[in-house]
């Protein structure tokens, strides 16, 4: 997919939460990192963290090795954005 298309694809709240969410349900490190780096060229690792209310360093931190992002980390931050949209919850994934 192209960046014009992943933009486009992304371009709502809504999309890019069920990106994430999608993501990591696959529990694939460069899979993880690559949708929250099409989001995050979207909407901005600094929107992302603030709509989390985690501090951008922590998301950073959780992102830092591609192969192993921090799940539990990433997983906060999917669940606070989701909370932010109530239509999602009946459409999550369970973690567990």
């Amino acid at each position: 997919m192209t960046d014009i298309a992943k933009a486009r694809f992304l371009a709502d709240q809504r999309s890019q939460i069920l990106a994430l969410d999608d993501a990591l349900a696959k529990a694939e490190g460069p899979a993880i990192s690559a949708a929250f780096d099409d989001v995050a060229r979207t909407r901005g690792l600094k929107q992302i963290a603030r709509d989390a209310h985690i501090p951008v360093a922590k998301l950073l931190q959780a992102l830092a090795d591609p192969c192993r992002p921090d799940c539990v980390v990433l997983r906060d931050v999917v669940q606070a954005l989701a909370d932010m949209h109530p239509d999602l919850r009946s459409q999550r994934r369970d973690p567990g």
